[in-house]
């Protein structure tokens, strides 16, 4: 039997990689190769190098990225993690003629409530939008056959997963009679797992390059999604839509971050499912009341 196609996934331990490293050992062809600190520093170029080198991978998976209001914090940080370690791994990549994908973001974009398409001028709003834009072009730059991915609003993997909005919303409402989300911010809710198989799919196309918006079909809300996890749970909390100010934010996200995915829908063998079908789908198979 032939040996197994490695593919690394930087961000071992993260939500998206859990998905993606579920899809990946479906297929009897690949095996993941999970990393995270403290076995390999992305942002030491050698390190990368080597570590890619060595291994000889058929696709590397970058899924790494603080959240927004640590890099406001930490402009520093967010340069080293957002651009240069997205450069060394595009690099690393090219020399070896692996596939690179690169998660970047949604928020790259500003207030006006639209569906955002790829080709859409970027509005960068904080110091995270700022540098994921930057790395963008870094690894276009290293490696003209990256594959850069704008996820949505994800959630999933497991309910333990802190990053997992679906599952704490849930824990919330079966605590509460009552919960406040945002009626005046807007974006598409995206499904790991749904995401993870579409990565998967434009790894695998050969001549696929450039930036997909990756989302689950549709948007609404903040307070549509949530009102959609709790009626998915079924449970009898009512949600209150407020304005955002009623949630202190240190860094001025944008108000839309709703995503266009029709140029991904083109390229996969099946469109990207409703967002709601899709935290139905989740709920019902991985929440446990």
């Amino acid at each position: 039997m032939a040996a197994k196609k490695k593919v690394l996934i930087m961000g071992g331990a993260g939500m998206f990689a859990y998905d993606m490293c579920r899809i990946i050992s479906a297929n009897e062809s690949f095996e993941p190769v999970p990393f995270d600190l403290p076995r390999l520093d992305i942002t030491n170029h050698l390190a990368v190098c080597d570590c890619v080198s060595s291994l000889k991978p058929f696709g590397v998976i970058n899924t790494v990225g603080p959240l927004v209001d640590p890099c406001e914090d930490d402009p520093e940080m967010a340069e080293r993690i957002n651009v240069k370690a997205v450069a060394n791994l595009a690099a690393a990549c090219k020399k070896v003629k692996a596939r690179f994908v690169h998660l970047s973001s949604c928020g790259l974009f500003g207030d006006e409530k639209k569906a955002y398409r790829e080709t859409d001028p970027v509005v960068l709003k904080t110091v995270y939008a700022r540098t994921k834009y930057e790395g963008e072009l870094a690894a276009q730059e290293a490696y003209d056959q990256s594959i850069i991915v704008r996820p949505g609003w994800m959630y999933g993997a497991t309910v333990n997963h802190k990053k997992n909005f679906v599952a704490a919303r849930v824990r919330e409402a079966q605590k509460k009679p009552v919960m406040q989300s945002a009626s005046d911010k807007f974006g598409s809710p995206t499904w790991t797992g749904n995401a993870a198989a579409a990565v998967m799919q434009l790894m695998l196309s050969s001549g696929l390059r450039g930036v997909f918006n990756l989302a689950n079909t549709g948007s609404g809300s903040r307070a549509d999604y949530v009102r959609c996890i709790v009626e998915a749970a079924g449970l009898p909390t009512k949600v209150l839509e407020v304005d955002s100010s009623a949630f202190s934010r240190k860094s001025p996200v944008p108000d839309c971050e709703i995503l266009d995915n029709s140029k991904l829908n083109k390229v996969l063998t099946r469109p990207m499912p409703d967002w709601r079908e899709a935290v139905r789908k989740y709920v019902g198979e991985e929440i446990k009341l």
